[in-house]
């Protein structure tokens, strides 16, 4: 080939490669600017965070401090991660990855994902430092992605030939200055208050899962909010690391102290993560997020994991799908998904029973996902689910963990045989007709053979085992009917009944509570064998005339007693 044949090519590769770099770069800002999928009005400032974080912090620094601040329509974001390589700039201006595509570090170094950020805006200028073989350079670009495929190709060269007034900086002035700033105008104003509002949510749990992030600041609304790192303890049980780090978050009007808690085998690249709040008194509070509250980190969320029926984070080496919407569930995922979700039994059971955390109970809550990761009709993933959590749930069942007027009990038979009795507020276990639970808990606290949940819990426990049982979890639940024969098993008389109070009042709040439920319901198999005669013996209802008439019958009962 002719040199000037040569030249004539490789001009026009080059100009394709643009060309090519601008179509993809519209591709997805348009779809970031007009896509309602879950996740993309949030996902920006993880974005930023983990183009931040995933190179690690600058010489000199231990952690990575993170800015994020909205002035009116503009929004302002700066770190001081470490400064720009060649590649991971010409990946920021092409719309490409320079993403290692095995690495166990990095999850979205200036991959294409930064183009998530443009829901905010497709204007943004770039100031940041550039590192070389023989020193650090300073640059700015600006990026405008809001036109056509052409106009897009024009910014790309003109941000390309931007790059040709970079100047070099010492040590001092990097010290002195953020790595990297990025400003964008004319910002949505809706797409970056849901977006701080999720980071502010989420931050306690990166300090669980990000362990070179430092403090983050977060201004706006003339008000600034920072998240602060602390203490850092790890312990261990059963083999388990359980590794905590304090949080302080200073606001205009409160200084709040979390503790981020993550829990794994040792060496394991997944673990569970949850964050406890400082309740002061040295009294600390699980913390508990709502249903839009992703379960599934890559050190960052996981969109589209929001179902997840649990109250942990499970954060891993998974394989995110290239939206960050999803992983892949293949045979690792799970896997790691296994791992770390079999710290929870550990982690109740220590939360619970050794250091008495408010809502630590609320950890056991488990159930079958409704739907899957990877897709509705993926029936083996549904399968898989349900294996995975109900062999967790009957680990968590099998340990001491629920407190009762006798001390903490397992759910599960053991050794010695005692064990927790759920109570369901309904004539019997499989009825949905609602019972008083005030009342049922009142009449079962009063059985000497029966060990119950303390009030205070006793409602969030049986939500808990209505979800075991439904895995089939092998656990004990009473309603109206089941308590009734458990009380006059064996008895012949009021005075042999197993109760710690006076039988006769006892029955008398049982026969109201009959005589209510009789309005609707027929609970003659319920009071059978309860029914008290001039002797004290207890009848059966075959021997009342009139039992149909359960008002007349309750008045006839209370005036026997």
């Amino acid at each position: 080939m002719s040199t000037t044949a040569r030249n004539e090519y490789d001009n026009a590769r080059i100009q394709q490669t643009t060309q090519n770099d601008a179509r993809r770069i519209r591709t997805r800002v348009q779809a970031a600017q007009n896509s309602a999928r879950a996740g993309v009005q949030w996902r920006w400032p993880f974005e930023l965070m983990q183009n931040a974080h995933d190179a690690g912090p600058r010489d000199g620094n231990d952690q990575v401090e993170v800015t994020f601040a909205l002035q009116d329509t503009r929004l302002i974001v700066s770190h001081t991660g470490k400064p720009f390589t060649a590649q991971e700039l010409a990946a920021l201006l092409s719309g490409g990855s320079s993403k290692e595509f095995d690495s166990e570090e990095t999850t979205g170094r200036f991959g294409t994902g930064f183009l998530v950020t443009h829901a905010l805006s497709t204007r943004v200028d770039v100031d940041g430092v550039l590192t070389t073989e023989e020193d650090c350079e300073s640059f700015h670009i600006e990026l405008i992605r809001d036109g056509d495929e052409d106009s897009i190709k024009d910014n790309i060269e003109l941000a390309n030939k931007a790059l040709d007034d970079a100047s070099a900086v010492s040590e001092p002035w990097i010290a002195d200055n953020p790595t990297a700033s990025f400003v964008y105008y004319d910002t949505n104003s809706n797409v970056a208050e849901i977006g701080l509002d999720r980071l502010e949510q989420t931050l306690p749990y990166l300090y669980g899962t990000c362990d070179k992030l430092g403090s983050v600041c977060i201004e706006r609304s003339g008000n600034t909010m920072y998240f602060e790192p602390g203490a850092k303890t790890e312990r261990e049980r059963e083999g388990f690391a359980i590794k905590m780090t304090e949080v302080t978050v200073l606001d205009p009007e409160n200084i709040t102290e979390f503790i981020a808690v993550r829990v794994g085998r040792k060496e394991s690249q997944s673990a569970l993560v949850m964050v406890l709040k400082n309740c002061g008194d040295s009294q600390y509070e699980v913390l508990l997020q709502n249903r839009e509250f992703s379960r599934l980190f890559v050190k960052f969320p996981i969109a589209g994991t929001d179902f997840l029926p649990f109250n942990v984070a499970l954060d891993g080496r998974f394989t995110p799908e290239q939206e960050r919407d999803g992983i892949e569930m293949n045979d690792s995922d799970k896997l790691l998904i296994t791992k770390a979700i079999s710290a929870l039994p550990v982690l109740v059971q220590y939360a619970a029973a050794e250091l008495g955390w408010r809502n630590a109970h609320k950890l056991a809550q488990l159930a079958v996902p409704e739907r899957t990761i990877s897709g509705e009709s993926n029936s083996n993933e549904k399968e898989w689910w349900r294996d995975t959590i109900t062999d967790t749930a009957k680990e968590v069942a099998a340990r001491p963990i629920v407190e009762t007027e006798t001390g903490r009990l397992p759910s599960l038979h053991g050794q010695d045989g005692e064990v927790v009795s759920f109570l369901v507020p309904s004539l019997n276990k499989d009825t949905d007709y609602y019972i008083d639970y005030d009342i049922i808990h009142n009449l079962a606290s009063a059985v000497r053979t029966l060990h119950i949940p303390n009030r205070d819990v006793a409602s969030d426990w049986e939500d808990i085992a209505q979800q075991w049982a439904e895995m089939s979890v092998p656990i004990e639940r009473l309603g109206l009917k089941e308590l009734a024969n458990l009380v006059k098993e064996g008895c012949e008389s009021v005075n042999a009944l197993p109760l710690d109070r006076d039988p006769f009042q006892w029955l008398a709040d049982f026969f109201i509570l009959a005589a209510e439920l009789g309005e609707e319901y027929n609970v003659n198999n319920i009071v059978d064998g309860l029914i008290p005669d001039q002797h004290s013996k207890l009848r059966h209802s075959s021997g009342i005339a009139f039992l149909h008439d359960l008002r007349g019958f309750v008045v006839f009962s209370i005036l026997l007693l």
